[in-house]
């Protein structure tokens, strides 16, 4: 807000990196090491470290919480030993950082 604020409408590609930038912090609160965006699917491998304390953690559990209210949109999913979230329909950064946010709120 405050470059548009001083400088006037951001460039797409500015606005995007804005996005990305918040895209990570999101990820490490959620300890996300992986995204994916590709053919508006998003993939978000969490922490590869099965014996993790993250996965006996209270976020780890509102995480579970989370993803049941929103069944169909998005899905926990593992292959082999990662376990990782699975969105479709998601054509921006901006839409993989709302994802995110709503795991996390």
């Amino acid at each position: 807000a405050e470059l548009a604020d001083r400088f006037g409408p951001l460039p797409k590609q500015l606005e995007e990196l804005t996005y990305i930038v918040r895209l990570r912090g999101l990820a490490l609160k959620l300890a996300i090491e992986k995204i994916v965006l590709k053919r508006g699917i998003m993939l978000a491998y969490f922490v590869s470290d099965k014996n993790s304390p993250f996965y006996k953690s209270a976020l780890f559990n509102s995480i579970l919480v989370r993803l049941q209210g929103l069944a169909g949109k998005v899905t926990l999913k593992q292959l082999n030993d990662k376990l990782y979230i699975k969105a479709e329909r998601v054509t921006s950064v901006e839409r993989a950082c709302s994802i995110c946010d709503n795991l996390l709120n």
